[in-house]
């Protein structure tokens, strides 16, 4: 019926047709419209290819900054579940026994740092391990 006008067109496939539906189909491309839709196909990657590029970079930069912050929940997480926070600094060890003490520069004994002397440690002889004699101090 390509002869007919469209609002005849439809008059007469209306009194013929059997029944009438609404659903999804198919139509075949023009070329103009073909051409159009390759051209906005490759628009379309060029702008994906763009975006994921634009991600990758965001996401790079996310991460360096939440790097810290995990380093820092790590830290936290072990001193919360352990009790104790690591320091560094100068520590002053004491012979007593066969045991040997730290301490740290406020004066505070180090519980995790007590250990058993070694034989070296033992051997080495200072003012403080020298009994006092003569005293009942």
């Amino acid at each position: 019926m390509p002869n007919e006008k469209p609002e005849a067109r439809i008059k007469i496939l209306e009194s013929q047709a059997h029944f009438i539906t609404n659903d999804t189909y198919f139509v075949r491309l023009e070329e103009q419209e073909l051409i159009n839709a390759r051209a906005a196909f490759t628009k379309n990657r060029l702008t994906m290819d763009d975006l994921e590029e634009q991600k990758k970079n965001f996401l790079e930069e996310i991460k360096e900054e939440v790097k810290p912050l995990k380093e820092i929940h790590k830290t936290l997480s072990s001193e919360i579940r352990h009790g104790f926070r690591e320091r560094e600094g100068k520590l002053f060890a004491f012979i007593d026994g066969n045991m040997v003490y730290f301490y740290d520069e406020r004066g505070e004994l180090i519980e995790t740092m007590t250990r058993p002397a070694t034989a070296k440690e033992l051997s080495q002889k200072t003012i403080f391990m020298v009994p006092k004699e003569g005293t009942n101090n």
